[in-house]
């Protein structure tokens, strides 16, 4: 169960339940598609379900800032999502920077990583049958990823188009099973580890968080035992979504993984618990 931790001197921390994750069975199957979408997607260019990375984009752009974000349905289950450029110096940009698309592996999460260093799009609720929301995150490589928490499987393809610098992103309807949903706390985002997974020691915990300008308190403990208490730092604490990471020694068996921070005056902590087990 993931929920807020409440922890007092001398007793058992209380966990209240506050937010609530989407299982589905896992799946390692991969699959692309190289025939085009129907509807808006009928261009010819393969769609992708899975398998490694995949690049778009030039190395040498303009392209200094996310200015904008927008999409449409197209119909027949296609979405188009837009992203466009501006440079250094606010004047759109002309050359779509070099990018990374990845769907991450059990996670229903569609990340595009991008040599871009700002952006004037922070987040959006967007709602739509395949995207729930969206976080544009700076990252500890002091560049820019775009996380589209997804609804539910999709296809992908991504295209990058110049003068205007845009990248373009066509979702159509997939078949391969997501496991997880990221862990959203308020202000906070937990990518890794997934609730109820099973992992080898070191733990890797990693997601983004806005407004932690002290850095995401870190703890784990097994049973009575504290492994970790550690405060990490985020990636940008001055502005937007800022990507944090740390990393847990841990013997085997379960644990529990506390994400989130210690307010200012008295009370409990605020974040995520997350359980899991070391094998």
């Amino acid at each position: 169960m993931v929920g807020l931790l409440a922890l007092v001197a001398c007793t058992a921390p209380e966990i209240v339940d506050t937010t609530q994750t989407t299982s589905v069975p896992s799946s390692t199957t991969t699959t692309t598609s190289g025939l085009p979408g129907p509807g808006g997607c009928a261009s010819p260019g393969e769609f992708r379900e899975g398998g490694t990375p995949t690049f778009v984009g030039n190395a040498q752009s303009d392209a200094g800032i996310i200015g904008l974000i927008e999409w449409v349905d197209l119909g027949t289950g296609c979405e188009e999502f837009r992203i466009s450029f501006q440079s250094t110096e606010g004047a759109p940009a002309t050359t779509a920077p070099l990018v990374t698309v990845e769907l991450i592996d059990q996670l229903a999460v569609l990340r595009l990583r991008m040599d871009t260093p700002g952006s004037v799009v922070v987040d959006q609720v967007v709602g739509t049958a395949h995207v729930d929301h969206l976080y544009v995150v700076s990252s500890l490589s002091e560049r820019t990823f775009i996380d589209f928490h997804l609804a539910g499987p999709v296809r992908v393809r991504v295209s990058a188009h110049q003068s205007p610098a845009q990248v373009v992103v066509e979702l159509l309807p997939g078949v391969i099973p997501v496991n997880a949903r990221p862990i959203i706390g308020e202000r906070l985002v937990v990518t890794r580890p997934l609730e109820g997974s099973m992992s080898g020691s070191p733990v890797t915990v990693s997601g983004y968080a806005r407004g932690f300008d002290d850095g995401v308190l870190v703890i784990a403990t097994a049973g009575t035992a504290t492994l970790l208490e550690q405060t990490v730092p985020t990636a940008s604490p001055a502005a937007g979504w800022a990507e944090f990471r740390a990393t847990i020694s841990a013997p085997l068996g379960p644990i529990l993984i506390f994400v989130g921070e210690d307010p200012p005056g008295p009370g409990p902590l605020s974040g995520v618990v997350i359980p899991m087990t070391v094998r």
